[in-house]
């Protein structure tokens, strides 16, 4: 019986450990990293955010410099760059700069986070990428929808 307790115990710290080490407290700066590991230069994601920051603070930014916070005016600047909506970034921004934690999430994400959370570094990104297709086809749906209901399409 102690050694089931121990070994549970062991799990458990071993589950928590990979948890720390996954999750950070710093969304918008591990977005950015993550981009810079995907191969876009700091350069080019100055370009795609329509000049919202500079390649230096971007390059700044994910070495772990301090940087000033992003403004709410270029946060939809950001969101298209990292394929996020304006409130996701505005959410990652609070959580980088200001260490506030907008937990708005729905329960059929608090049933999948567990799952998400014990994944490798390389299946959550596929699974990223997965989710963030799903997305976009969801919203050219919803576009394609708009556009029929306002007489845009011939029929």
């Amino acid at each position: 019986m102690a050694q089931e307790t121990v070994a549970i115990f062991l799990m458990t710290r071993a589950r928590h450990l990979r948890y720390s080490l996954i999750m950070t407290t710093q969304p918008f700066r591990d977005a950015v990293r993550g981009l810079n590991r995907r191969g876009v230069r700091f350069m080019d994601m100055a370009i795609r955010s329509n000049e919202a920051r500079s390649s230096s603070w971007f390059n700044n930014l994910a070495n772990g410099k301090v940087v000033s916070p992003p403004t709410p005016e270029i946060v939809p600047d950001l969101a298209r760059l990292l394929e996020r909506t304006p409130e996701q970034v505005a959410a990652m921004v609070a959580e980088d700069w200001y260490g506030v934690r907008v937990d708005e999430t729905s329960p059929r994400v608090r049933h999948l986070a567990p799952a998400i959370d014990n994944l490798s570094d390389e299946d959550f990104e596929t699974v990223d990428k997965l989710i963030t297709r799903f997305v976009r086809l969801a919203q050219l749906e919803d576009d394609e929808g708009l556009s029929e209901l306002m007489g845009g399409k011939d029929q």
